[in-house]
């Protein structure tokens, strides 16, 4: 049994029990089709993630599904809301329920107030959080859920403003004010008592006018893929974990990582490998500016690299000739065939979104030798070989070609121990 929020005739919500329901699971498509229609909307939204799961009928004998879990990111972590429709009344608002250590969170009364105790409790009208002008109706179960979720993150920083911990209480004081900071209690039988904290970083701009801004060729194309039109800027955002001090003793250093959007790894890989180091008595305020001007850095760097990466592979061709297959989207890889004494093998070109500063890697496979599992033989990468970013692409192509006529006969006996083997 849990509790849950229902509504009476008037439309004002009072609480309730219901039993638990049947786990029959139901696919989308046994969705009733209004509510389908909802969840499409729910899991097409792109500023958030939210996961869905555990659809199911709310009575055995109901031919449609009309109820799930939507798991709602915030903070670092996210919590699960039970949505709960009636598959014979669709139409109607949905009843929503809230973990039991959330009990205190009453989203439809106004925050309490110093004058709690002679101002009557406001009910805020439930129609204006699945109602706006600007939200489609096929899309009133978002919009009820982002403003559910706006409640819960001011429910969750008044949670966190009234612990006694002048650690926290400095640091929210000194970035409070920041646009879209966002501040979580986690707390737990089996877990350390931590406040998380988001904290977007508006100084690392990903839009394409801010990284085409000099640029053309190559690198153009992938810093307008960072943001393509009609899609959301990405956004990079500074995690926090800071462990609460109960019983005094010196303030422990927050753990921190970085969150960058999936597009953004996938264009310009790891560029935040390295985080400038937290000295003891620094707080947030100070440590935020210049980390957001090294992260920019790194990725004009990653962006630059687009470049010199195609032009690398431009150079190819004078020492072994039209390559087999050339990434051209991010020039991230590169095939070319290769020959010595009569012996043909395949070099392939793995390179980092930090090339030319890391050396291109290289894995050398025979086009005649095969394994005892029908596998192309292959080496292991070359990773360490004379490499200097130094130098122009014509002779770091050269030089590269050198030392691959000079581990040839060396991956030949490999290839052919291998064959040997497998007799």
């Amino acid at each position: 049994m849990f509790n849950f929020c229902s509504r009476d005739n008037s439309g004002t919500r009072q609480k309730g029990l219901v039993g638990s329901v049947s786990p029959k699971q139901g696919a989308m498509d046994s969705l009733e089709p209004s509510i389908a229609v909802q969840v499409a909307a729910l899991r097409s939204y792109q500023d958030l993630h939210f996961k869905i799961d555990k659809i199911r009928r709310g009575s055995p004998h109901s031919e449609y599904a009309d109820r799930f879990i939507v798991h709602i990111p915030c903070g670092l972590e996210s919590v699960q809301w039970h949505v709960l429709y009636n598959a014979a009344q669709p139409n109607l608002p949905p009843d929503v329920v809230f973990p039991p250590q959330n009990s205190d969170f009453q989203p439809l009364l106004p925050p309490p107030s110093d004058n709690a105790s002679t101002d009557p409790p406001r009910v805020v009208p439930y129609v204006d959080m699945i109602s706006k002008p600007h939200v489609p109706e096929e899309a009133n179960l978002l919009g009820m859920l982002l403003a559910l979720r706006r409640l819960y993150v001011q429910y969750q920083r008044r949670k966190v403003e009234a612990l006694q911990d002048d650690r926290i209480k400095f640091e929210i004081s000194t970035i409070g004010h920041l646009e879209g900071l966002e501040v979580c209690l986690a707390e737990g039988p089996d877990r350390p008592e931590e406040v998380h904290m988001v904290i977007p970083l508006p100084g690392i701009d990903l839009s394409p006018e801010a990284l085409l801004r000099g640029r053309d060729g190559p690198a153009a194309a992938t810093a307008a893929a960072l943001s393509p039109p009609g899609q959301p800027t990405p956004r990079v955002q500074l995690f926090v974990r800071f462990p609460l001090q109960r019983g005094g003793g010196p303030p422990g250093a927050p753990q921190l990582s970085l969150n960058t959007p999936p597009a953004v790894r996938d264009i310009l890989g790891d560029f935040t490998q390295k985080l400038p180091a937290w000295t003891p008595h620094m707080c947030l305020m100070e440590y935020i500016p210049p980390l957001q001007e090294q992260l920019m850095e790194q990725v004009q760097l990653c962006v630059a690299s687009v470049t010199y990466r195609c032009r690398f592979i431009e150079q190819l061709p004078r020492v072994f000739g039209r390559p087999l297959e050339v990434d051209t989207k991010y020039f991230r890889r590169a095939s070319v065939l290769a020959s010595h004494s009569g012996f043909v093998f395949i070099v392939h070109f793995h390179l980092s979104p930090q090339f030319p500063k890391d050396l291109p890697i290289l894995v050398f496979q025979s086009s005649l030798h095969f394994n005892s599992n029908a596998v192309a033989v292959a080496s292991n990468p070359y990773d360490n070989y004379p490499w200097s970013p130094r130098w122009d692409y014509p002779e770091m192509v050269r030089r590269i070609g050198a030392f691959v006529a000079e581990e040839a006969p060396y991956f030949r006996t490999f290839c052919d121990d291998v064959v040997i083997s497998r007799r």
